[in-house]
């Protein structure tokens, strides 16, 4: 009895050592979506859809929905159906004569269980087909079937390998797939299969050993001859190119001090006589990458003027704001250093006035605005200094006049 018993534990040893390691995973069941279409009518404005299941010898009305796509999604049964489709025209007439029934069935998914397969393990040799069979239940023709190859610590995957031919053995209780060795790869391979409906389930662990040594091919001796030994130089250093880095759509900010001086024109214009403006600057603008010499982009920019009246320094003439929008034209030199060139055209507001200033503007004035800028990075290329001048046109039927704006601020791109 002792005897017995001993031989059945080592019957049961040796069997979870070699069939142990192959264990199934069964995967969540899909949802069952059962898609039905049809071909439109030109003349139809919507269409009404019946659908009938057979019970008992007869068909009883499952759905009867309007729509005005050329399709319906639903989830069925198993079963024998049939479904019809009455087309309503423009006056929403419904066209009884055009009724067509077509009856179709809805088999049961089955989902395939794997219970072993053989080979457990390969060696790649000089073979470059392997045959791998696969038995089980549910393992019925039309089934997809993948090699993944999981990764040890995650199972997340990490290849994915397609047989080159699969086969149905047995009456749906085997498979055999054939597979091209040089798509192997070491590592332990789960046996997906995904039964048509959806369902699918796995099965591991297919262990692929590669060689430890692998044996070069050796070239014929010849005879020794006699050689010269050529003098060593130097090898040259390899020329490092430059790499072309993708960049995304770049947004920027930037602000500083711009003073404005009239070059031609009458001053009083646009600022009032008697007074000497000062400015802050505010620009945002965003820059589309582009693989030729420029890239291009759009720009805002807020400015607001402060007066000092020069008939006294330390009074304040007035305040006014101007409101601008310009198309840009940006390249890049060394490391995030910029030029950048804009036109555009903006709108200069009077805000108030000292009663001092006299001739003081009204109304609006509209003006175009041209510039360039250049930018330095400091400490990162996020943060740069940035410099440039801008030559503004007042338009009046007066007198246009003609205006300078150097700028000198930081900015940062995101």
């Amino acid at each position: 009895m002792e005897i017995k018993s001993s031989i059945l534990a080592i019957l049961f040893f040796l069997g979870t050592v070699f069939l142990g390691t192959q264990e199934v995973v069964y995967y969540p069941d899909p949802p069952l979506v059962h898609r039905l279409t049809w071909l439109g009518d030109p003349y139809a404005l919507r269409y009404e859809i019946l659908i009938e299941k057979e019970e008992n010898g007869e068909f009883l009305s499952l759905v009867n929905e309007i729509t005005t796509a050329l399709s319906i999604e639903l989830s069925l049964i198993p079963g024998i159906y049939r479904f019809g489709v009455i087309p309503h025209d423009l006056l929403g007439r419904r066209h009884n004569e055009a009724l067509e029934w077509r009856a179709f069935e809805v088999l049961p998914a089955l989902r395939p269980e794997p219970i072993n397969f053989y080979p457990t393990s390969y060696t790649p040799g000089v073979e470059t087909i392997l045959t791998l069979d696969i038995y089980g239940r549910n393992l019925i023709g039309g089934a997809e079937v993948s090699l993944r190859l999981l990764d040890d610590e995650t199972e997340s995957v990490i290849d994915s390998i397609i047989p080159r031919e699969l086969s149905v053995l047995d009456n749906d209780r085997g498979l055999q797939l054939t597979l091209d060795t040089l798509q192997l790869d070491t590592g332990a391979y789960e046996i997906l299969i995904r039964n048509p409906g959806g369902m699918e389930s796995g099965i591991r662990s297919f262990i692929v050993n590669m060689p430890l040594e692998i044996t070069s091919i050796t070239q014929p001796e010849e005879s020794p001859q006699p050689v010269t030994v050529p003098q060593t130089e130097k090898p040259a250093e390899p020329i490092a190119e430059p790499i072309n880095e993708k960049r995304g759509i770049e947004i920027y900010l930037e602000a500083g001090w711009a003073p404005m001086a009239a070059i031609y024109g009458q001053n009083n214009i646009i600022f009032g006589e008697n007074i000497l403006p000062i400015s802050t600057l505010f620009r945002s603008g965003m820059v589309f990458p582009n693989q030729k010499f420029f890239d291009y982009g759009f720009e805002l920019g807020l400015s607001y003027y402060v007066y000092l009246a020069t008939a006294n320094i330390y009074g304040i003439g007035g305040h006014s704001a101007s409101i601008e929008s310009n198309f840009l034209m940006q390249r890049s030199f060394g490391q995030s250093s910029t030029l950048s060139l804009r036109a555009g055209f903006g709108i200069n507001m009077p805000i108030s006035y000292n009663l001092e200033v006299s001739k003081r503007p009204e109304n609006s004035t509209m003006y175009i605005n041209l510039g360039s800028s250049a930018v330095f990075p400091i400490r990162d290329s996020k943060t740069y200094f940035g410099t440039g001048l801008d030559f503004s046109i007042v338009l009046s039927t007066d007198n246009p006049s003609g205006i300078l704006r150097p700028w000198l601020g930081i900015g940062r791109r995101f």
